[in-house]
């Protein structure tokens, strides 16, 4: 997580920002290989954002700049349920694991758009979800 959002967040609301945990080197290369299996990467120095791009579903029926837009609608629409979510801010460089409550709860605290494209899933990742820039969601499961 940017120190700059944490920032933010806690000047104009007060409290603390919500917990998460940055996983640690070998904690994000096991994340990785296990992304690659899932998505049958071959080719090595792939963006995981682009191929993801290639092999997602767009899901035309949600974008996260709807001022409506819920993570959490999302994950009901999807069946998709869990405790804790992954966040992959930068080509598995650096992930996030988070409340998924929480994460619903401060969305647009955490996602800045036109900045951020992000992939979200499950430890096991039973489903990834990107979320790009401009709002546009794809899905994998």
């Amino acid at each position: 997580m940017d120190d700059f959002k944490i920032d933010i967040f806690e000047q104009e609301t007060g409290n603390s920002f919500p917990l998460f945990y940055t996983l640690n080197k070998k904690e994000t290369c096991n994340l990785y290989n296990h992304f690659c299996d899932k998505m049958n990467i071959k080719e090595l120095h792939v963006s995981s954002f682009e191929l993801f791009q290639r092999k997602g579903v767009p899901l035309n029926d949600f974008n996260a700049l709807n001022e409506e837009f819920k993570f959490m609608n999302l994950l009901s629409f999807l069946k998709v349920n869990c405790d804790f979510i992954f966040i992959n801010w930068d080509n598995f460089q650096t992930i996030d694991k988070m409340c998924t409550q929480d994460f619903s709860n401060y969305f647009y605290d955490i996602w800045f758009p036109s900045s951020d494209d992000i992939l979200l899933f499950s430890f096991y990742m039973d489903f990834i979800i990107m979320i790009r820039h401009d709002g546009v969601i794809y899905y994998i499961k």
